[in-house]
């Protein structure tokens, strides 16, 4: 696999909406329950290209064409998305280690995440820490707060 990742251009915006809805979609079919309007609206071009002003996003290539996404605003992650197709890969790894590497980098101590409560494993492999569990009224469930906390050291 030929992965790229690079920082969000406004050239990738539709392509990047695209496979987030479509991750979207496989979310609700997994839980009909769920309700992510909210998440639809946030994700469309223009709201994307916006973000992108707000902190930093990065997107994954593979071979052109876009197969993840992570974005970090004000130490919060968000919009963290793999196309189904390239799930279980290592794609969401590499993702979160760019973000590591940047928070390094930049001596930005902790990130949070609201972890839906089915990702929460996938968020414990990669480091991050339970802290608290709350009901997200705008997705209609539960969620978990979860943080990721560097050790660094300054010379």
């Amino acid at each position: 696999m030929a992965l790229n990742i690079r920082l969000f251009s406004t050239n990738n915006a539709k392509e990047l909406s695209k496979m987030i809805f479509l991750v979207i979609n496989e979310l609700e079919k997994e839980n009909p329950t769920l309700v992510y309007q909210l998440v639809r609206d946030e994700d469309q071009p223009d709201e994307l290209i916006k973000a992108a002003e707000k902190g930093k996003m990065w997107v994954a290539f593979e071979n052109n064409i876009i197969v993840g996404t992570l974005s970090l605003e004000d130490k919060r992650l968000r919009r963290f998305f793999v196309h189904p197709n390239y799930q279980r890969q290592g794609i969401g790894r590499k993702l979160i280690n760019i973000v590591i590497q940047h928070i390094k980098k930049n001596y930005i101590m902790e990130i949070w995440v609201g972890a839906i409560m089915s990702a929460v494993p996938i968020y414990e492999k990669l480091g991050f820490k339970k802290v608290r569990q709350f009901f997200n009224k705008e997705i209609n469930q539960d969620e978990m707060e979860m943080k990721f906390s560097l050790n660094l050291k300054k010379n």
